[in-house]
């Protein structure tokens, strides 16, 4: 996803041929109405990441999201779901919602926040911070981004993660920031 720079939802992916099985839910979100949208969390703070998965995209000022005009969110797993033929089998009593104060104190781990068709994660809307499984994992995703010539971004305040010290613009021994992100290792 960073190496196309989308985070794309089913009906985006499918567009751009990429193969069927990369989602999580893929058949269910079609059912569901939520195929054409793109699947983010809220949690308080960010977890620390496993290699079982992978990197994470953080947003320390999700207003830059929130500002979007298609976005929802719900309190619980529910595929997304906007088909009102579908909406009492897979989300019970929990209803989409936009509010953003709302949607901010979300705790159940199984929360959906939803964007329409993909986010642009190398512009503004793009994550402030990508915690890394290893240090390994960061140089790759630093080269990477650094060989397509993303070498410093649109996003401002950049914060960051903790840990040893570096001689880039934080502490958190990413070697610097790219496109705005502090590549910190969990």
């Amino acid at each position: 996803m960073l190496a196309n720079g989308v985070l794309a939802s089913i009906e985006r992916r499918t567009m751009m041929g990429v193969q069927h099985g990369m989602g999580q839910s893929e058949e269910v979100d079609k059912a569901t109405g939520g195929a054409s949208s793109v699947f983010l969390r809220m949690k308080a703070t960010p977890a620390s990441v496993t290699s079982k998965e992978g990197s994470r995209l953080v947003w320390d000022d999700p207003e830059c999201l929130l500002a979007r005009a298609d976005y929802y969110g719900a309190n619980a797993a529910t595929y997304g779901v906007i088909n009102p033929a579908k909406m009492s089998q897979y989300s019970g009593h929990v209803k989409p919602m936009r509010n953003p104060f709302t949607i901010a104190t979300f705790k159940n781990p199984a929360n959906e926040v939803m964007f329409g068709d993909g986010i642009d994660l190398l512009g503004p809307e793009g994550p402030s911070r990508i915690l890394c499984v290893s240090t390994k994992q960061r140089n790759d995703l630093h080269a990477m981004l650094t060989a397509k010539g993303i070498t410093r971004g649109q996003r401002q305040g950049v914060r960051t993660t903790g840990g040893s010290s570096c001689a880039g613009c934080c502490r958190c021994g990413c070697r610097g920031v790219v496109r705005g992100w502090c590549l910190g290792v969990s």
